[in-house]
């Protein structure tokens, strides 16, 4: 596996990032409208679990990949059965593991869970440990990562072929040790579009005179 350095910071705290001293919003925080209501409606308690969960299933998933001994709470254990099951399966060939990305003409900024190689393809693969795929949401957000990488402005280029096909997966860890791998829908690009643009017209309302 070979992963580089990014340009782009990070501040976990506020989950901010910073390209040369400017900050630029993710592609999470763009798309949160498609989230909306869904997060008012949930159990805040539920939430705060399953994002907690997730942060440790991200963590462990990453020292796999790394092939740094670990040891990990019994809870999670499933997920990362799973995650093996999945490496097993497929073979990917990681390119880079949590790896900050940005594009200064998009000004928009992310992290890739995974970037690499499946099937001979290059393929972008986000990691969930949730019960259910929201799959306009994710479709979205794997859309926004691969406008990143390609569109004119990615200060963190990745694709040794731009002219490549990418392919954008969400890979459902479960807590019984299976997993799925959820392809995403083409609408994804149209559906991070609109909500860049909507993101944009309120930055410029909200800085206008």
């Amino acid at each position: 596996m070979a992963n580089t350095a990014s340009p782009v910071a990070f501040d976990p705290k506020t989950h901010t990032y910073t390209v040369s001293g400017t900050v630029y919003p993710s592609v999470t925080q763009i798309i949160r409208f498609l989230s909306y209501d869904k997060a008012a409606a949930g159990n805040p308690y539920v939430r705060d679990a399953a994002a907690a969960r997730g942060t440790a299933v991200h963590l462990y998933t990453q020292y796999m990949d790394s092939d740094i001994p670990f040891d990990y709470p019994p809870q999670i254990s499933g997920y990362l059965t799973a995650y093996a099951a999945f490496l097993r399966d497929y073979g990917p060939q990681w390119l880079a593991v949590e790896h900050r990305i940005a594009n200064t003409e998009l000004q928009a900024a992310g992290t890739l869970d995974r970037f690499g190689f499946m099937d001979g393809k290059y393929a972008i693969v986000d990691i969930k440990s949730t019960a259910s795929l929201d799959k306009d949401c994710v479709s979205a957000q794997l859309a926004g990562y691969h406008a990143i990488l390609t569109d004119p402005g990615c200060i963190t280029p990745l694709l040794r072929d731009p002219e490549k096909e990418v392919r954008r997966y969400a890979l459902q860890l479960k807590s019984t040790g299976d997993y799925r791998l959820y392809r995403a829908h083409e609408k994804g690009n149209q559906l991070f579009h609109h909500c860049w643009m909507l993101n944009q017209l309120r930055e410029e309302v909200n800085h206008a005179k």
